[in-house]
């Protein structure tokens, strides 16, 4: 009988060691669930990243789309509006908003378009043709192309005047060294 009770106190023992054993591991499980670990964390930040750059592009998408609208809207509007007729130029516009091809969410385009006082009629820059005649000028006055590599200004029509691809005006000396053309053309000027 002693032998009996001695295994039953060993498998009593054995029992409640295994229950300890049993309830601390579970207690870990619980707390590992919990637990956030440096993979988790870094899993966090990846997607927090992919979620971050996908919103910046379609951001950075939508803009340069409206941006493009925006310039295709003001090329169609300087566009319609070239005609030498005031009110042609009118109907024109007035059709494109119609057609939907220019918005007008305020209404402003609408409104001038309507006003009977309003001149629409984009006045284009006349530039002056350097193969041919120049503008007649006093003898004061002196012709400047407005080029950003431009730095003299010119006395008649010269082979570095005849390369002038941008704008050319008739100005005085003093004007001409205002605007940065500080010397006179050595073709011109010899």
């Amino acid at each position: 009988m002693e032998k009996f009770h001695f295994e039953k106190n060993k498998y009593e023992r054995d029992l409640q060691l295994r229950e300890r054993e049993l309830t601390i591991r579970e207690n870990e499980l619980k707390t590992n669930r919990s637990k956030v670990t440096p993979t988790h964390v870094a899993i966090y930040v990846a997607l927090v990243g992919v979620i971050g750059t996908c919103v910046v592009a379609l951001l950075q998408g939508y803009t340069n789309i409206k941006l493009e609208r925006q310039k295709f809207e003001s090329e169609i509007i300087l566009k319609v509006a070239t005609s030498d007729s005031i009110e042609r130029n009118k109907k024109n516009l007035e059709f494109m908003l119609k057609a939907g091809f220019i918005t007008d969410e305020q209404g402003k385009i609408n409104k001038l378009v309507k006003d009977a006082n309003f001149d629409l009629k984009i006045q284009t820059e006349k530039r002056i043709d350097v193969h041919n005649e120049l503008p007649p000028k006093s003898l004061s006055e002196v012709y400047v192309c407005h080029s950003a590599t431009s730095l003299a200004y010119h006395n008649s029509m010269c082979r570095g005047l005849k390369r002038c691809a941008d704008r050319i005006d008739v100005m005085t000396i003093e004007e001409a060294k205002k605007t940065g053309h500080r010397k006179p053309c050595s073709f011109c000027y010899k």
